[in-house]
């Protein structure tokens, strides 16, 4: 849990974190909760939200 939350994303492709946010961009869900680290909780749904919300 003390990990950059740049980092943690962009380093650790398969953790869980990365691979629910991937299921929810390829909208194989609808929703992500996490007990992991929220900085990069915050950060990966950014991106990912963002992105989505472009190419609509």
């Amino acid at each position: 849990m003390d990990d950059i939350p740049t980092q943690a994303i962009k380093h650790k492709k398969d953790s869980s974190m990365v691979v629910g946010f991937n299921m929810l961009k390829q909208e194989q869900g609808d929703v992500f909760i996490s007990a992991g680290n929220s900085g990069a909780l915050l950060t990966r749904s950014y991106f990912t939200c963002r992105k989505n919300k472009r190419g609509r």
